[in-house]
């Protein structure tokens, strides 16, 4: 994995070396570092927000639903005044789900000095090829889903996430199977990326931590297999309690539904939020998903106040669906730089100022979020940790919450996170 992440950084360095961005002050600016003024980073009477998502492709859902959750907060921004009276526009850029060319699209938003900020693709992968591209420019890019603890471990000033990081989500996968679920014996499907095996190696030191047995571990390469019925077949033979699954909707209900059809209908499933798409229904089919549970940091059926707006607005666009976190936290992102903005953050230091960095700056907290009521980063752009609900697939095929609480007792939290 070490190879394969320092060959995509390499990529991007080279790319952010060879063409200048729009914004030429360096992540070592004085600029960027003193709360000075700078520039507004936007058009006339408009704040331009850029968004690299999938768009095109088969993670083509994800990244619509990322699109939305920013133009659902744009819109309610509008209607509301705007920001210091700019009115929100968002820019959208397809990454493709691939590497090169989300490095490809940060260099886009670098050149157009319009952008004020972005909010920077999907999966950690492509978030760690463009993060040096938006370094050089001392553009500010917060990442929604890339959770994989690699994305805030290199030293990024001008990077955020708004979503939390693997070693603190697996914990409550492994935790679950073992306390809530009383497994001896378990096995782990994951996706051959950075997320994936980020999330692998988190688990296996939560296991043996809790003394759990993994009796297979099991890797697939996303958005190329489609027959998963070898891997399916040696997890069988292995005769786990239960099998932990870190892989997206796409791959997931492709998983799910093959393991179903192999006879594996009473094995259950651990995953997270990365499988919470109607699609994965779509895929699978509703019986394969009955012994599927799903960790979320984002409940939509919370009924706090902001959850309750929200759901409102997106169901009146996508009726019968549930939205994503990557929806929901493209969503908090743009009201993160609301906020900051309105609280005195420029362009040239609002990722320092959401870190609470600038010098002299009253604490910046985020009020009244999706994720929560409030929330902060630390220096590194970590959100506060905070716990997970649980989410299950109906017999009816909907979504549903339920009312489990994830036992993490055993499990040396200090130990695992980076």
């Amino acid at each position: 994995m070490q190879k394969k992440l320092a060959s995509i950084l390499a990529i991007a360095l080279t790319l952010a070396c060879l063409t200048g961005c729009g914004n030429t002050t360096s992540s070592s600016g004085s600029s960027a570092n003193s709360g000075s003024s700078s520039s507004s980073g936007s058009s006339g009477d408009t704040l331009k927000i850029g968004i690299g998502c999938p768009l095109t492709g088969t993670s083509a859902s994800y990244g619509e639903l990322m699109k939305l959750g920013a133009e659902l907060a744009a819109e309610e921004l509008n209607a509301n005044g705007g920001v210091n009276g700019q009115m929100v526009e968002i820019v959208a850029y397809d990454d493709k789900n691939d590497p090169k060319e989300a490095a490809l699209v940060a260099q886009r938003f670098c050149d157009n000095e319009d952008i004020f900020a972005v909010i920077s693709h999907g999966g950690s992968t492509q978030t760690l090829a463009a993060a040096p591209i938006y370094e050089a420019a001392g553009l500010t890019n917060m990442a929604p889903s890339s959770s994989a603890s690699s994305v805030t471990e290199q030293g990024y000033q001008y990077l955020v996430r708004h979503v939390i990081r693997e070693d603190r989500q697996a914990p409550q996968v492994i935790g679950f199977m073992a306390n809530n679920l009383g497994f001896e014996k378990i096995a782990i499907v994951y996706a051959n990326n950075d997320h994936g095996q980020g999330n692998l190696e988190t688990s296996l030191e939560v296991a043996e931590q809790l003394g759990l047995e993994v009796v297979a571990t099991e890797t697939y390469n996303p958005g190329v297999e489609k027959d998963f019925s070898a891997l399916l077949t040696k997890i069988k033979k292995a005769e786990p309690d239960g099998i932990a699954i870190y892989a997206d909707y796409t791959e997931g209900g492709m998983i799910l539904g093959q393991a179903y059809q192999l006879g594996m209908e009473d094995m259950v499933w651990v995953g997270q939020s990365s499988l919470t798409y109607n699609r994965l229904i779509e895929l699978a089919g509703v019986d394969a998903l009955q012994n599927l549970y799903m960790t979320v940091t984002f409940n939509p059926y919370s009924t706090r106040e902001p959850v309750v707006k929200f759901m409102e607005e997106f169901q009146a666009v996508r009726p019968g669906e549930i939205p994503s976190e990557p929806c929901a936290f493209s969503y908090d992102i743009v009201k993160v730089y609301a906020q900051a903005i309105e609280a005195g953050a420029t362009k040239d230091n609002l990722a320092l100022f959401i870190k609470n960095l600038v010098p002299d700056q009253e604490t910046f907290v985020a009020h009244d979020l999706l994720l929560g009521d409030e929330v902060q980063w630390d220096s590194k752009g970590d959100v506060t940790p905070r716990g997970v609900e649980m989410l299950k697939v109906s017999p009816e095929g909907e979504f549903v919450s339920t009312d489990i609480a994830v036992d993490v007792s055993g499990i040396d939290m200090e130990g695992v996170v980076g």
